[in-house]
């Protein structure tokens, strides 16, 4: 079973269905490498909005190559209504970020957004993928780790938590337990390293 019946969202009051008003559209390669796109966050407080979405833009994509991601559009609107940060939506196969987090918000909050939604795509091919080998994996290796995790994301989002109904079970479920400790560590690693004059500039 695909995970295409189920929309992830980054929540503040919870999820109430997908009906994004989009405003804008960035899915292009970078003209900048991503050492250039991580110095140019340094100048956030200085950018337009405009300017601020090709700078999310590159960073979806710098983190999508980096778990073997293509083809996923970024987009700026309102995924649930205003009060949540962001989704991820399997059908059209997009995220969409919060307009507001992005044009008032904190940067590292947005980029965790971005991060978190990503790795919503990467638990969903790998369930998929998990699931199209499934009967011809012999059993010993249906043990190994990447397969445990593939399946329990697979069987999570065949029952997925909405955070209105039960805001601890949304919380601690896998999908978005891994989606939110894979985000924190990538924030932790590099970006606020970046923000702070930390990071080693290779």
């Amino acid at each position: 079973v695909c995970l295409a019946t189920c929309i992830f969202g980054t929540s503040l009051l919870g999820i109430s269905g997908y009906s994004a008003k989009v405003d804008y559209v960035e899915s292009e390669k970078p003209e900048l490498s991503y050492l250039e796109m991580l110095g140019e966050l340094k100048n956030w407080d200085e950018l337009d909005a405009t300017e601020r979405l090709d700078t999310l833009a590159d960073v979806h994509y710098y983190e999508a190559e980096r778990l073997g991601i293509n083809g996923v559009t970024l987009r700026v609107g309102y995924p649930a209504g205003e009060s949540e940060y962001g989704a991820y939506n399997p059908i059209t196969n997009d995220i969409t970020v919060n307009r507001t987090l992005l044009e008032q918000g904190d940067v590292l909050e947005l980029i965790d957004t971005v991060i978190h939604e990503t790795r919503h795509v990467y638990q969903r091919l790998l369930a998929d993928a998990y699931t199209d080998v499934e009967e011809e994996l012999d059993e010993k290796y249906k043990r190994l780790s990447v397969f445990v995790k593939a399946r329990a994301f697979r069987d999570n989002a065949q029952s997925y938590t909405d955070a209105k109904l039960d805001g601890l079970g949304y919380y601690y479920q896998p999908l978005e337990t891994d989606a939110r400790e894979y985000a924190s560590q990538r924030i932790k690693s590099t970006y606020e390293k970046v923000l702070d004059n930390t990071y080693y500039f290779e």
